[in-house]
Formats: structure tokens, sequence, C-alpha cells
């Protein structure tokens, strides 16, 4: 029942985005002589002109709703009901087209009757879906011209193919060309709608993309310096500090001290590991936020959770998948003694001998280290593609690292060749790096003597361990208890090694002896984890993926 339910509510969707289009075209192309005849004899020229043109932007409307209607979302069907009912009108007052306005309420008369299938509260204000509503509306523009110029080029006296059209609208659109002549009244009403289609998309969507800046300016701000306030009481985790980082959005369960920090994907809303409050607290935000995205119509996953709290997600119906392990070196025994530590004591012992050192700075870091530090990260970039990841790891940005610990490694020449800034876990005493960057030419084993000198100064701080992160796939499938998905990962993980170095990660770390903590995601059911795995994926790597 529910599926044929999801399946109404898409048909119907798909029918407004249809009535979009017929907006157009009709706007645009169907006009009955004699029903304009019989119109005019009670309605003034101008009325049945502008009646055309809001017929256009009431379709460039619904080409916006009928997104949020394939979704569920409340506000979306409440503006629809209004459109379809306004574009019945407006069909009739610009030509009698009473073919079109009565599919315009018979679509209506549809969503009426489906209406309590539409929930879903509206979603936050994202940049992304700004920027997309953004180029949407200038594509609107741009082809409601170029259909205009091309099919009524008899009436410029012209010979408009598709690329004329489309410079032409262009060079009106951005004032970059003067218009042709009119010769004919369609033609002249036409190069007035599309001066004022193209002001009215221009501007919606700049308002859809200026909304979320505003929103983050002014909103997200206060937010985050709540959900600060309650990670410094009750954070202990590798991530907390991260869960702060500005390509988050908040949501604080009603009635406790704690919040979850996510991302939506699509319609995945993706928890940066488990709420941050009280541990009794944990199960009932959980629970909450549950329910909220099933009031947003978002399907809810969690990355990189604790096992601490895996019975509360199953509580609630969720599943689980090991997804890696966290290296975490106990300063308290961290001595480098004996022979199995004989590799890693020569590489630091030389580069000691060779003048190599570290240096740790202190927050606020200031602007000139900022810009020595930009230096070796742009190398690392190019050297690693490029781009830099989100979400679950920081980025460099200048007011992020200037609120951290830096460790620099300087050459000889006391040029920096390597950096590392580090975060706490708050509640636990445990120290974390987050940018871990060298120049490509920097001298091997740089990385080794910035941990191994960290390790030192954060157990001379009182510190009692330093988290390495999480090595991917690292210990997943190897359990005898372990399911088929993880074992699925564990093949993955034995056949991609050669192209993303698995192992090599796991190695690297494992050098240092530290204990392996299991983490995981949490997921919605078999049928979604693929789904909160692209999403997932998505979040980590912003743009990549983006058609999924």
């Amino acid at each position: 029942m529910r599926r044929r339910s999801r399946a109404g509510v898409h048909t119907l969707a798909a029918m407004v985005w249809g009535l979009a289009l017929l907006n157009l075209w009709s706007a645009l192309f169907v006009h009955a002589h004699s029903r304009l005849l019989l119109l005019r004899q009670y309605l003034p020229l101008e009325v049945i002109h502008g009646s055309r043109l809001l017929t256009v932007v009431v379709g460039f409307l619904l080409l916006f709703l009928g997104h949020g209607l394939w979704r569920h979302k409340r506000r979306a069907w409440q503006f629809s009901v209004s459109a379809l009912g306004i574009s019945a009108l407006l069909h009739l007052a610009k030509g009698l087209d009473w073919e079109e306005a009565v599919t315009s309420l018979l679509v209506l008369a549809a969503l009426v009757a489906l209406r309590r299938q539409y929930r879903a509260a509206s979603d936050p204000p994202s940049l992304r879906r700004g920027l997309a509503v953004l180029a949407l509306s200038i594509l609107f523009a741009c082809v409601y011209g170029t259909v205009g110029f091309y099919y009524l080029d008899r009436q410029f006296h012209a010979s408009f193919d598709v690329l004329d059209s489309i410079r032409m609208t262009l060079g009106i659109l951005f004032a970059f060309a003067e218009p042709p002549m009119a010769h004919g009244g369609r033609a002249r009403w036409f190069l007035g709608s599309l001066y004022t289609v193209g002001a009215f998309t221009l501007l919606y969507g700049a308002q859809a993309a200026l909304k979320p800046v505003l929103y983050r300016s002014r909103a997200w701000e206060q937010e985050r310096d709540r959900a600060e306030n309650i990670a410094v009481r009750h954070g202990r985790s590798s991530l907390v500090r991260i869960t702060l980082l500005p390509d988050k959005a908040f949501y604080f369960p009603p009635g406790l001290d704690a919040y979850i920090s996510f991302r939506v994907v699509g319609n995945v809303a993706v928890v940066l590991g488990d709420p941050i409050g009280p541990d009794e607290q944990v199960p009932d935000a959980i629970a909450a936020f549950d329910d909220h995205c099933a009031e947003m119509d978002w399907t809810p996953c969690y990355f990189q959770v604790l096992p601490d709290y895996l019975p509360a997600y199953h509580a609630v119906g969720y599943q689980s998948i090991k997804i890696g392990e966290e290296a975490v070196i106990d300063l308290n025994s961290f001595d480098m003694q004996g022979g199995e530590w004989k590799d890693l004591r020569h590489i630091v012992s030389k580069l000691s001998r060779l003048n190599w050192a570290v240096r740790f700075y202190s927050p606020p870091i200031e602007a000139p280290l900022i810009q020595q530090l930009r230096q070796v990260s742009d190398d690392w970039l190019r050297a690693m593609g490029g781009k830099e990841k989100r979400f679950s790891l920081g980025w460099f940005d200048p007011a992020y690292l200037s609120e951290c610990d830096i460790a620099v490694v300087e050459s000889p020449e006391g040029r920096i060749e390597a950096f590392a800034n580090f975060v706490t876990q708050y509640r636990s005493p445990v120290i974390t790096p987050d940018l871990m960057r060298r120049r490509r030419t920097a001298e091997r084993g740089v990385m080794d003597l910035l941990i191994v000198k960290a390790a030192q100064h954060y157990r001379e701080l009182g510190f009692q361990g330093l988290n390495l992160g999480l090595a991917p796939l690292a210990g997943v499938g190897t359990e005898s208890d372990a399911g088929v998905p993880e074992r699925v990962l564990h093949i993955l993980y034995s056949h991609f090694n050669r192209l993303y170095s698995f192992t090599g990660v796991r190695a690297f770390k494992a050098k240092y002896r530290p204990r392996w903590e299991p983490r995981y995601l949490i997921y919605t059911s078999a049928a979604g984890l693929p789904k909160a795995q692209i999403a997932v994926v998505r979040a980590n790597n912003p743009g990549i993926l983006w058609l999924i």
C-alpha cells in the first residue's frame, strides 16, 4: 500500500512538471482566434497579455514545486494547490483555453485526494541547492527565449536557427545585444515577456542562492555556539571537533542536552559519529532524530560510530556494519624501547642528527605561519590530486587552523617541510591529528618524526592517548561472527588494495603499536546500505558522484 502511495506521489510530481511545460508552450503558441475575439468583449487586451505572462511565471514555479512534491514536502503541496488553481484561471483569462484549465484542475483534485501523503517538512537552506536553483532558473529563461525566437522568427523578419536563438536570448538576458525589431503582436508580446521572465527567474534564483548564506551567517553561528557548549561538557571522541565545522547542520533533540551533527546528501541525512551529550540521553537522541528524519523525508545513517551505543541503534531498528578501526597510541606505555621499535628509532635518530626539528605552536596561530602551512598544503594537494576532503576530516581553513595546536617539521635550513594540526577530544584525555601534510620533496620519515615528537610532547602535557584516526576497512570481515555485508567488504578490501592501499594505511599506523578501536556505519536496512554508502562517499568528497 505504501509503495502504491509513493508511486502516486511520484506520478503527480511528473504531471506537475508536464503542466509546467504546458504552461510555457500554451502561453507562446496556443491562441484560438475565435476565442480571443470572444474574450476581448469581456477583458481588456492588457489583462489578456498579462495573463499569458503570468502563465509562464506559474509554469516556472511549478518546475521547482514538482521536485518538492516528489519528496512529499508539505509546503510544496500547499503552493502547488494554489499555483494550479491560479494556473486554471490564467488559462481561461489568456485565451479561454479550457482544455489546459481542466487539466490543471484535475491534477489539483488528485493532489487534494493524496494530501495525507505530503507531510515532510522543508529542508534547511543549502548553498548547493541554492546554486542549483539559480542555474536552473537561468536555464529556464534561456530555454523560454530560445523556443520563442526559433518559432517566431518570421515575425522578426529573420531566420533564426537554434544557435542564433540561443545567442539572441543570452544577449537580451545579459544586456550585451539589442533585441530585433518585432513586426507582429505576438513577437512584441514575447519580447516584453522575455525581459519580465528573465528578471523574475534571475531574482528567484539569486534569492535561493543567497538564502543559505544569510542563514549560515546568522542562525548557524548561534547553533554552532550551542553545540560547542555541549561538546565541551560531553564530547569524548576524535570526531567531536570536526562536528563543529561549517559543512554541518545541527539537530537538537527537544528536551535533551545533546546535539547531532549531520549533512543532507540527496535525501540521506549522514550523521558524523554518535549523538553528543550525556550517555543516558544518547538513546533518546537517536530515537528523536529518527522521528525528525521521517518528518523531513530523509533516510538517516550514522558514520564512524563507537561500539558503545550499538544496542541503542539496534533498539530503534537500525543495522550496523564495521567500516574500520581507529589507531590510538597509549602514551603511558609509549617508550620506543626494544627490538620492535628499531626501525622507527633509526628514522627519528637519523633526522635528529641531521638537524631536522619539530616545533609546536599554540593557538591563536598567526597569519604568517598559516601562509607557510598553506604552501606545504598546496604542494601536498597537488600530489594527492588537488581536492580537499570534508565532513569526517577538516580542511585547510585559516579560521579553523588558527584555533588548533600546530606541529611543524623544519629542515636544517629552517623551512617548514611538514605539519599537522591537533584537536582535543574534550572530555577524553586523547589528542588527535587532523590534517597531516608534507612537501613532496620532504625527507623520508618526516611524518614519523612528527608523530613521535607529538606523542612525547602531549604525554608531558598529561594526555593519555594519541589518536591516529581511522584505518578504512581494517579488521572488517575477519571475525568469525562477521555478517555477509562485512565479508563482502573484506573481499573488496583485498581486491582493491592495490588501487587504494588500504593495507598501507594500516601498516603506517600499526608501527606505533596502537590499540585498535572498531568503528561502524549505522543504516536503516540491507536494501538501504548502498544508498547510505554512496551518501557517505559524497559527503566526504564534495562534488563527486553528484548525479547519483
